[in-house]
C-alpha cells in the first residue's frame, strides 16, 4: 500500500499563490516537525535553497537566538511551521487560542521584498503575519494549504490519483 503526504500538495499550492514567478534566493523554515518536512521538500523541489530554524541545535541551521537582522534580510521567504508550548504541545505557534504568540524574529529586518507563509489558518491573520505586513511583507496563511490537502485526500480516498 503506497503512502501519501497531502501536506506537500498544500505547500506547493501555497507557494505558487504567494510567490508566483518571484522565486526568492533563500528561505527560512521555522520548525522541524512533520509539516516542516513537507515545506522543506516543496522548497527543494522548487529549487529554493533554505535553512531550518530550531530550538534544538542538532536539528537546524540556526537557533532562534541566532536570527540576527542580516540573516532575516538574506532570506526573503520565511515559513512558520513551528510548534510551541510544552514539549508535548504540538500546537502551531500563533494558532487559536494562543493568538498573541509569534515566532521570535527580528521583524524590523523584514521589507516589502519579503514573503511570509504561516501554516496556521486560525486566526486568519496571526501575529507572525501581522508583524510582517506592518513591515510591508507579502503574506499568506494556511487556509489554501488546508483546502489543497482536503482535495488531495478526497482524490486519494476516491481512487482519483
Amino acid at each position: 500500500m503506497p503512502g501519501f503526504n497531502t501536506d506537500i500538495e498544500g505547500v506547493r499550492l501555497s507557494l505558487r499563490l504567494l510567490l508566483g514567478d518571484d522565486l526568492p534566493e533563500a528561505a527560512l523554515v521555522l520548525g522541524t516537525g512533520g509539516a516542516s518536512q513537507a515545506v522543506q521538500y516543496a522548497l527543494a523541489e522548487a529549487g529554493i535553497p533554505y535553512a531550518v530554524v530550531s530550538r534544538d541545535p542538532a536539528r537546524g541551521n540556526f537557533l532562534y537566538d541566532d536570527l540576527r537582522p542580516e540573516v532575516v534580510a538574506g532570506h526573503r521567504l520565511i515559513v512558520n511551521a513551528t510548534a510551541g508550548g510544552a514539549p508535548l504541545d504540538a500546537t502551531p505557534v500563533g494558532t487559536f487560542p494562543h493568538v498573541d504568540e509569534a515566532p521570535l524574529l527580528p521583524y524590523e529586518a523584514l521589507t516589502a521584498a519579503h514573503y511570509l507563509f504561516d501554516l496556521v489558518y486560525n486566526p486568519e491573520r496571526t501575529q507572525f503575519l501581522l508583524r510582517g505586513e506592518r513591515q510591508g511583507a507579502r503574506t499568506l496563511n494556511g487556509l489554501p494549504m488546508l483546502e489543497a490537502q482536503a482535495e488531495a485526500s478526497w482524490r486519494i480516498w476516491n481512487g482519483v490519483i
